[in-house]
């Protein structure tokens, strides 16, 4: 199948190591009511061409700019990471907004 062969252990052809790993790299964090706004969960095809920084400003930018909208921006970020940055990876992204920040105190 498209040229990749593999044995029924998810290993390359010949033995080698497999070819996915499904090691997540997980970060265990508390919550601050006062001061989170939303959590950005993503896969390493957006963080392939997105700092984890420059990820959290454009997506809190673009919240702001719609009043708060996390499926329109996640597919903004999408875009942002295939089209324009040219991710070759995956991207997923999962936005959720916490509070309403984008309305002020």
């Amino acid at each position: 199948m498209g040229g990749e062969s593999k044995d029924g252990e998810g290993k390359e052809a010949g033995g080698n190591e497999p070819l996915v790993v499904a090691e997540p790299e997980i970060t265990e964090v508390n919550l601050d009511p006062l001061g989170d706004e939303f959590i950005l969960v993503a896969c390493d095809g957006l963080f392939d061409v997105f700092s984890s920084s420059d990820a959290v400003a454009f997506v809190r930018d673009r919240l702001i700019q719609l009043q708060g909208d996390p499926a329109t921006v996640a597919g903004m970020l999408s875009n942002e990471a295939i089209n324009v940055r040219r991710s070759r990876d995956n991207v997923s992204i999962l936005i959720v907004v916490l509070r309403p920040f984008w309305r002020g105190p």
